[in-house]
């Protein structure tokens, strides 16, 4: 576990940064696969519960939506980019503290707290990730 959070660091650190062509090649490839996800779970899937189906189509929906945010950051510069990625941890904190007051309020449970800290903790160890 340990080299799986180092690594993106020490390639980081070392320089190691993917040609233009490969980055094309890893997007167009994340944007096929989604949309054939998708295209199955509506072939395959209609019977399901509408509930369960909506869940499910939306997972997917989310994923190729940040693949095509991902094609818009591409296009951005360095400093953009950091910028964006700021925002983005300044708005996880806003969200954080918001899960906080309202757990110390008793307007939601410990249990609903939990879940959305946690969604919070992958989002702000995503954006780590992609620096």
């Amino acid at each position: 576990m340990l080299q799986g959070l180092t690594l993106p660091k020490l390639i980081q650190w070392l320089g190691i940064k993917a040609t233009d062509e490969e980055v094309h090649e890893e997007h167009h490839a994340r944007l096929k696969l989604t949309a054939a996800a998708i295209e199955h779970i509506e072939e395959n899937y209609a019977l399901l519960n509408s509930d369960i189906l909506n869940q499910i189509k939306t997972k997917y929906e989310i994923r190729l939506q940040r693949a095509r945010k991902d094609s818009v950051q591409s296009r951005l510069n360095d400093e953009q980019v950091q910028a964006f990625h700021d925002v983005q941890r300044e708005l996880i904190k806003i969200e954080r503290a918001w899960v906080v007051q309202r757990r110390k309020d008793g307007q939601i449970s410990e249990e609903v707290a939990r879940k959305l800290s946690y969604e919070l903790d992958l989002e702000e160890t995503r954006l780590q990730l992609e620096q």
